[in-house]
């Protein structure tokens, strides 16, 4: 049982209120396309590089990860130094060390930190979790609930089950009818007991 007022929350909302929406992943990143572009000091992390579905419950904690990721490459280059008056020092320093390697502190340039250490780190990482995010999307959840338009999860297991809606037209609405809703609860329902056999009716 849940705790209050969750049971509270479900009794006083109607079926007609409840929606959802679909959540999109993307192929992992060739970490050359982080180089290919005409900002070669900018570097991505979190949804903006490994977007994946929540399936798994890992896009929060990818992107957590990411930023100690990102933090320990850095803490290699010259703003791991300690010392107030050091931290003072960012560009004219930056270059001096890019020059000569800084191999005399064992520092790396903060290009190196992100490019060297921290993408092939975060993109290996994130890999696994958003193929596996991926697989569970379709492992645990219907037909429907993966059918890729905007629409609500109702509407897209109507175009899935040929209840007689257009997808394309679905795929531009927000909301559906009354009627809509019961072809697709009775679809849906259809799909459920397929695959779980209804449990027989204790005997008086």
């Amino acid at each position: 049982m849940w705790h209050p007022p969750i049971p509270d929350l479900i009794a006083v909302t109607s079926e007609e209120n409840i929606t959802g929406y679909p959540a999109y992943d993307r192929d992992p990143l060739d970490i050359q396309v982080l180089r290919d572009t005409e900002s070669p000091h900018v570097t991505l992390l979190g949804d903006a590089v490994h977007p994946m579905s929540p399936f798994k419950g890992q896009g929060a904690n990818q992107a957590l990860l990411d930023a100690i990721s990102l933090a320990e490459a850095l803490k290699r280059t010259w703003l791991g130094r300690d010392g107030p008056t050091e931290e003072k020092k960012p560009r004219h320093i930056e270059r001096k060390n890019a020059k000569r390697g800084a191999k005399d502190k064992g520092e790396i340039s903060i290009q190196e930190a992100v490019t060297q250490v921290f993408e092939p780190e975060m993109l290996a990482r994130s890999k696994g979790k958003v193929m596996a995010s991926r697989e569970a999307a379709r492992v645990l959840h219907l037909p429907a609930a993966t059918v890729p338009c905007n629409c609500v999860r109702a509407g897209a297991a109507l175009s899935k089950g040929g209840a007689g809606s257009d997808a394309e037209q679905l795929a531009n609405r927000t909301a559906i009818t009354e009627s809509e809703f019961e072809k697709a609860k009775v679809f849906l329902e259809s799909l459920v007991w397929s695959q779980h056999p209804k449990p027989e009716a204790p005997q008086p």
